[in-house]
């Protein structure tokens, strides 16, 4: 789909058609006008509903417009220093000019530079560069935001409609800290060493995982459920919960878990080995 521009908006005659009656009209235009600034749209809509109205994603439209938005591809306006190793999909108007069009209309080399990159070839788009620049501490905490507030409305019923809510900030968020490891990997700027970086693995691992377990045990001891229901409607449930044990194992490193060797193994044995040697000598 095209960008939106402020011409879009002033057009719209009906602007509760855009989002159904979720929004009032005064949201739905706020919406709408901040998806129109492509370089601020991710920290702008993460605190649009960060301020109390995470329930408004309840609706699958509104959450997938949302989605879009912040963490798919899109149009992309860079620092003076992107990183050169995001792989881009290049723009198709840009890739289809001649040398004519360029001698009509000549783009510059930054115009050219930056337009051929138009969008990012990862799963979380804009909200990517977002994590390598200065708004990252923003950004993070806005969504970590989200995702408390998402865990606040659950209730103590398997069937809490917020429960879509949790398990979608929870596959988010995974992939949020793996793109934020991937950077520290590569010696990148990163948010790995902020507050707003651990306020987000906290929720993860403690708050989020914590609530997914209840609920296996809810589906698991209530005796109106037959059978035959619970492994299913704990399906989804155990996806997340693996999810999480997965970025646990990943942060802590290849040898995690039971008959994994001790920390250091290796230098003690080396160790041991010196000693008995020089003892022998």
């Amino acid at each position: 789909a095209k960008p939106l521009h402020e011409s879009d908006v002033l057009q719209t005659k009906d602007l509760t058609a855009v989002f159904g009656s979720t929004l009032s009209p005064e949201e739905a235009e706020q919406v709408l006008c901040l998806s129109t600034a492509p370089n601020i749209v991710v920290p702008l809509l993460l605190e649009f509903f960060a301020c109390n109205r995470v329930g408004l994603l309840l609706d699958p439209e509104l959450r997938t417009i949302f989605h879009k938005l912040c963490f798919e591809p899109g149009d992309f306006v860079a620092d003076l220093a992107p990183p050169q190793e995001v792989p881009f999909h290049a723009q198709q108007e840009v890739q289809k000019r001649t040398q004519a069009d360029e001698d009509r209309e000549p783009l510059g080399a930054y115009t050219r530079y930056y337009a051929a990159r138009a969008s990012f070839g990862t799963r979380l788009g804009r909200f990517a560069g977002e994590l390598e620049g200065p708004a990252a501490a923003v950004v993070l905490k806005a969504f970590t935001k989200l995702c408390f507030s998402a865990s606040a409305l659950c209730t103590e019923s398997h069937r809490s409609p917020a429960i879509s809510l949790i398990q979608y900030f929870c596959r988010v968020g995974v992939d949020i800290v793996r793109v934020c490891q991937g950077l520290h990997m590569q010696q990148r700027s990163n948010p790995t060493g902020s507050k707003e970086y651990q306020d987000l693995r906290d929720w993860l691992f403690d708050v989020c995982a914590r609530q997914l377990r209840t609920y296996v045990g809810v589906v698991e001891t209530d005796a109106d459920i037959g059978v035959d229901d619970k492994p299913r409607l704990c399906l989804w449930f155990h996806v997340h919960l693996v999810l999480l044990h997965d970025l646990r194992l990943t942060e802590a490193g290849p040898h995690v878990g039971e008959g994994a060797p001790d920390a250091g193994g290796e230098a003690s044995q080396a160790q041991e080995s010196k000693r008995r040697k020089a003892q022998s000598v």
